[in-house]
């Protein structure tokens, strides 16, 4: 007989100890509004196993070894191909295959249970149901029985914890990043695991949002990697610094080097030259102080000069050519009626 409601109406804590009260066999499936979706197994009130129902095509607690680098890649696609290959579960494969010792496998099964129990704990907002009995637990030769009112217990040791640690040390929008030239030693595995996750612009709680370990062991593994002067509590404002492009003030870029000389040769061309805005910038340059004025005279004169010989020079035709914007010939002996090059100056 199957029993299901909503997680408003009883907790996942009193769902939990009715079971253990009771001596409960089945699976209890537990289902958040905002995507969560965990199954645990219970055996006369123990609870056996627990996984996590949004893995696709893996098994949840392989994948969980592998994120939390208790597994190669190597091995896990061996575990898998072995387990086709038999039929044997995951978990004596795990043990015959010399992967992973009975004691250790044990210990990760009981911490995968944990973490599964810390989440749902929270979830006030999804349905439930139990149903089934002996038959409907997983057939798998190596099991948990633990009980539930511990699981409980620590999970609310970890949120007092965790709500400590929040309000007096390591608020969750917190960003981290990286130490340069940290002193290199050895790290907890833990520690490693959350430290390839900071990338200088997660915060706390966007790096326990992805972590395989949980948010109680995720922020033990940063206060671990601060005390270790690993990570650093950086400014935001830094962020958006770090994501801004910042200018190369030694090089010129090809691009950037052709559009400055376009723009003075069409100035040339169009018989504007670059007088006037030389002449705006002079006018705008009273703020500045009286050195940085005079050099900036002597490069702006400077400037003009050069800009007045390549006028010249592309003015006064080569031998046996004509000027490019004189499309007609004057006849022999007609005066030439436009200025010429030095009219300007004449003026």
């Amino acid at each position: 007989m199957a029993i299901r409601g909503g997680l408003s109406e009883f907790s996942v804590a009193e769902i939990l100890q009715l079971l253990a009260l009771q001596q409960k066999s089945g699976v209890l499936a537990l289902t958040e509004t905002r995507g969560g979706s965990q199954v645990m197994f219970f055996e006369r009130g123990r609870v056996v196993a627990a996984a996590d129902r949004r893995q696709d095509g893996r098994h949840a607690f392989l994948a969980y070894l592998t994120e939390n680098m208790l597994l190669t890649r190597d091995q896990l696609e061996s575990v898998e191909d072995i387990c086709r290959g038999t039929g044997h579960d995951l978990f004596t494969v795990l043990v015959s295959s010399g992967v992973m010792g009975r004691d250790r496998l044990l210990e990760e099964m009981r911490a995968y249970t944990q973490r599964i129990v810390d989440e749902v704990v929270n979830w006030r907002d999804g349905t439930y149901e139990f149903s089934g009995d002996e038959k409907s637990l997983p057939n798998q030769g190596i099991t948990l029985k633990l009980n539930p009112e511990e699981l409980l217990l620590e999970s609310m040791r970890r949120n007092d914890e965790l709500a400590t640690l929040k309000e007096s040390m390591l608020a969750p929008d917190l960003i981290l990043a990286r130490v340069k030239d940290a002193e290199s030693q050895p790290l907890p595995r833990e520690c490693t695991v959350v430290l390839n996750l900071v990338n200088g612009r997660r915060t706390i709680d966007g790096i326990c949002r992805i972590s395989p370990l949980g948010e109680y062991l995720t922020y033990d593994a940063v206060s671990e990697l601060l005390s270790r002067q690993q990570v650093m509590i950086v400014d935001p404002q830094d962020v958006v610094d770090l994501a801004l492009p910042r200018p190369d003030r030694h090089r010129v870029s090809v691009p950037a080097a052709a559009a400055v000389l376009s723009l003075i040769l069409g100035s040339v061309l169009l018989g504007t030259g670059m007088g006037p805005l030389l002449d705006h910038t002079n006018s705008m340059s009273s703020w500045l102080p009286d050195d940085v004025a005079a050099r900036r005279a002597e490069v702006r004169d400077r400037l003009r000069a050069e800009v007045m010989d390549l006028r010249r020079s592309l003015e006064t035709p080569a031998a046996g050519r004509r000027p490019l914007d004189d499309p007609d010939p004057l006849p022999p002996g007609e005066p030439d009626p436009s200025p010429g090059p030095g009219a300007d100056r004449a003026q």
